[in-house]
C-alpha cells in the first residue's frame, strides 16, 4: 500500500514550525517588532518563496530600516546568516547547540590578514573552566541560551574570561542582577571601553560608585528613600558630564527645593537651567572637554529625525507642487500590499505581474520628479553616512568610521545648544 498526505497547495493554509528553543530562549528577551521579523522569515523560508524587503517591511507595517536592525539581531544571536547579495540564511538552533555552528556573521568576505595583536582563541578546556567558574558566581547551571551567550562574547565580541567572570560577580553581588541580557550589555559596554583587565574594570566601578555616592548625597538632601531611575541618572550624568555644574551647584539647587511640595530631579534641573543662564553655575564647554559616548549617541539620534523630518517636508512639497505625485505612490503602496496578499495565497503569477507594475509606477514617479526639476532621490531620506545611516553602527555592530567626525560635530552641537 502506498500512503499520501493531501497537503493544502495555499500557504496561508500551511504549518512554519518554531524550535520550542527559539521560544524557551530567545522570543522573551527580544523586542516584540524583532520577533515579527523572524516568524515571517521563518514562514518564507518555509515556503522557499522569495519576498523583497520592501514587500516585506510593508507586510510588518515596519521600514526598511527596521527590517534592517531587527535581521542584524538575529543575526547577531547566531539564527540567521545573511549573505552577499541579500539572501537570508536561517539557522536550526538545536543544530546550532549540538554541531557548533557560528554564533555571529558569516558573510562571505575576503580572509583578513592574522594580525600579531590578534587575541588568543579559547581552547576547549579554557571555555568549560570559564562555564564553571560562572556556575558558581550563579549557584545554578547555565541554560543554553546563556552558554551560547557567553561563548558569543568571548568568541566574537572580544571579551576575556577575566572579564566575563568578573561582570558575572558585579552584576549577581554587587547589583543583585543575574539574567543573561543585563550581564550581555555590562560586558559589550565594557568591551567598547576596553576595560581588559581587572585592575581597569575595578577603577572604573569605582568611579561609578562615586558617581552613585554623590545620587544618594543629592537624594538625601531631596528626602528621597530609594534609588535613583535611568532617566534620572540620565539628568545627573548630563549635570556633571556635559553642563559642567559642580556638586556645589546642584546642592544649591537643591536646596530651593525646600519650599516645593513635591520636588524631583526635574525640578532641581530647571533651578540649575535658571542659575546657569544667570551666570551662578555651570561652564561652557571647555575646548579640551571631551564628548561622551552617551552625548555623540544623542547626537546620531538628533541627526535621523532631522533626516526624517527634512524627507517627509520635501515630500509634502513636492505633493504640493507636483499634480498626481501622491495618488501615484498611494496607488505603489496599494500594488505592494496586494504583491505580498498574492504571494501569501500561492498565486505567483499574479503576485509577479503586480511587483512589474509596481516598477512602472516608480519610473512614473522618477519622470514626474525629473520633469519638476528634482532628481530621482528627491524625497528620500538624506543621510550623512551611507555606511551606518547615522547610527554609528556597521551592519557588523561595530563602530562606524564616520564616529570620529560625529563626534566632533557633537560637541559643537551641544555648545550651540547652550547659547
Amino acid at each position: 500500500m502506498q500512503f499520501e498526505k493531501n497537503v493544502s497547495k495555499s500557504w496561508v493554509y500551511q504549518d512554519t514550525p518554531i524550535e520550542n528553543l527559539f521560544i524557551n530562549e530567545y522570543m522573551c528577551d527580544a523586542p516584540g517588532d524583532y520577533v515579527k521579523v523572524y516568524l515571517l522569515a521563518q514562514m518564507y523560508a518555509c515556503v522557499g518563496t522569495e519576498v523583497r524587503e520592501g514587500d516585506f517591511a510593508m507586510q510588518l507595517q515596519l521600514t526598511e530600516a527596521d527590517i534592517d536592525e531587527a535581521l542584524r539581531y538575529w543575526e547577531k544571536a547566531g539564527l540567521l546568516t545573511r549573505r552577499a547579495g541579500g539572501s537570508v540564511v536561517l539557522h536550526s538552533i538545536r543544530e546550532r547547540l549540538t554541531c557548533g555552528m557560528p554564533c555571529t556573521s558569516e558573510r562571505q568576505q575576503a580572509p583578513a590578514e592574522p594580525k600579531e595583536t590578534e587575541r588568543h582563541k579559547l581552547t576547549d578546556d579554557e571555555i568549560a573552566a570559564l562555564f564553571t567558574a560562572v556556575e558558581g558566581v550563579l549557584g545554578r547551571p547555565l541554560s543554553s541560551r546563556e552558554l551560547q551567550e557567553i561563548d558569543c562574547w568571548t568568541e566574537d565580541e572580544g571579551a576575556t574570561p577575566e572579564m566575563v567572570l568578573y561582570a558575572y560577580k558585579y552584576c549577581v553581588d554587587q547589583q543583585g542582577k543575574d539574567s543573561v541580557r543585563y550581564v550581555a550589555a555590562v560586558v559589550r559596554n565594557w568591551v567598547e571601553l576596553g576595560l581588559f583587565t581587572d585592575e581597569k574594570i575595578a577603577e572604573y566601578i569605582r568611579n561609578n560608585d562615586a558617581r552613585h555616592a554623590k545620587i544618594r548625597r543629592v537624594f538625601t538632601v531631596l528626602g528621597f528613600n530609594r534609588n535613583a531611575t535611568e532617566p534620572e541618572k540620565k539628568i545627573f550624568d548630563r549635570w556633571l558630564d556635559e553642563d559642567g555644574f559642580t556638586m556645589e551647584d546642584i546642592l544649591a539647587a537643591c536646596e530651593k527645593t525646600t519650599a516645593a511640595n513635591n520636588p524631583s530631579i526635574k525640578y532641581v534641573d530647571s533651578i540649575l537651567k535658571g542659575m546657569h543662564e544667570a551666570g551662578k553655575a555651570g561652564k561652557p564647554l571647555a575646548d579640551d572637554h571631551p564628548v561622551s559616548v552617551a552625548g555623540v549617541d544623542k547626537y546620531y539620534k538628533y541627526l535621523q529625525e532631522k533626516e526624517r523630518a527634512d524627507a517627509q517636508r520635501l515630500r509634502e512639497a513636492a505633493y504640493s507642487e507636483i499634480e498626481g505625485l501622491m495618488a501615484l505612490d498611494e496607488e505603489a503602496n496599494a500594488v505592494a500590499r496586494d504583491a505580498v496578499a498574492f504571494t501569501l495565497a500561492g498565486d505567483l503569477a499574479g503576485a509577479k505581474e503586480l511587483r512589474q507594475k509596481g516598477e512602472e509606477l516608480k519610473k512614473k514617479r522618477k519622470e514626474l520628479l525629473e520633469k519638476a526639476g528634482h532628481g530621482a532621490d528627491y524625497t528620500d531620506i538624506k543621510y550623512l553616512c551611507g555606511i551606518c545611516r547615522d547610527t554609528g553602527f556597521t551592519e557588523e555592530g561595530a563602530r562606524c568610521s564616520c564616529y570620529e567626525q560625529r563626534a566632533k560635530e557633537a560637541k559643537e552641537w551641544q555648545i550651540s545648544l547652550r547659547k
